[in-house]
């Protein structure tokens, strides 16, 4: 293994705390701003997406938050080991269960993705989606979705190294970083990287496969469907193409480190400053998809612009008043 350690301000945790801590100030409120408009602004022609854009708002925002307040990890990827510098390790929440929680929370993304391209699929292409056996099954459907994903990261969790073996592999390993990482309150080392290998490609394959199964399907009876009015047609596929973009942006966002992430597995390199970085990227998927979110779906950005606008109008009705009484 080769590592990079430049021992300078860019890879110190004060530098990676900073940068996390004014993430969080910039999109704590505007991920309970978002959750708001869906749950008050959503209109009626939209209520069958509306469970699912919830859905995967709250993870993509508990990823968030999670990761720029709670936990702040500081992490070596080839040997999945590191330390927390948030608050819950504050409150004596152990490393191994906050480790857990950030990468069980990242992995929802898949069910949520499925989920909404399922409902899209629900209700333009089945005739049965409103029959109490279809409810039943699609209920059934998801709940597997997200327990197979909860549970994906588990045996690795419980199959974690020994302090004594965790300063084996570190020193063996990483070579060029120093030893008293090893001394920092909570360093924790994942143990069984064979199992992460299978189980986390696993689970985004599976679902993976059935967002493709859903995806063609509506968007074939979208663009083949005659028995509708052409501004109809028109207007499904604009807000099916909405949606899509919703939840590709920050896909790609996440696949980019997500890649450099896997290739650490293989290639053996470490460089602190780019691990740091990777984790920063990250957390920038659920701010993306809130701002792509409320700025393509018309309801939301009309809702949007009228809150922004509300302290303009008041002062231009102030001044009218004025005017008018002069």
């Amino acid at each position: 293994m080769t590592c990079t350690y430049r021992n300078s301000y860019l890879e110190s945790d004060e530098f990676f705390t900073l940068i996390l801590h004014i993430l969080s100030v910039i999109q704590f409120p505007l991920h309970v701003y978002a959750a708001y408009v869906i749950i008050a602004k959503t209109p009626s022609v939209m209520k069958n997406v509306k469970l699912p854009m919830l859905m995967l708002h709250l993870v993509c925002a508990s990823f968030d938050l999670f990761v720029t307040i709670g936990i702040i990890p500081v992490v070596q990827f080839p040997i999945l080991a590191g330390y927390p510098l948030g608050f819950l390790y504050t409150l004596g929440v152990p490393s191994y269960v906050q480790s857990y929680v950030a990468v069980t929370f990242l992995l929802m993304l898949t069910p949520s993705i499925t989920m909404f391209f399922e409902s899209r699929y629900n209700v333009l292409v089945r005739k049965d989606s409103e029959s109490k056996s279809r409810k039943i099954k699609r209920t059934i459907h998801h709940f597997v979705n997200y327990l197979f994903t909860m549970l994906v990261f588990a045996p690795t969790v419980f199959d974690m190294p020994s302090a004594s073996e965790t300063r084996r592999i570190f020193m063996e390993k990483l070579p060029c970083v120093p030893t008293e990482i090893l001394d920092r309150p909570g360093y924790t080392m994942l143990g069984n990287l064979n199992i992460i290998r299978i189980t986390v490609p696993v689970n985004i394959a599976i679902c993976s496969v059935q967002v493709f199964a859903f995806f063609f399907p509506t968007w074939s009876h979208i663009s083949n469907t005659k028995t509708q009015s052409r501004r109809t047609t028109e207007l499904q596929k604009r807000f099916f193409k909405s949606l899509l973009l919703q939840i590709m942006v920050p896909f790609i966002i996440v696949l980019i480190p997500g890649c450099y992430i896997i290739s650490t597995f293989f290639t053996y390199n470490l460089d602190i400053l780019i691990c740091n970085m990777v984790l920063v990227s990250i957390t920038l998927h659920g701010f993306l998809s809130t701002i792509i979110m409320l700025t393509i779906h018309k309801p939301y950005r009309t809702a949007t612009v009228q809150m922004l606008r509300i302290g303009r109008q008041k002062g231009s009705s102030a001044v009218r008043k004025a005017l008018s009484i002069n």
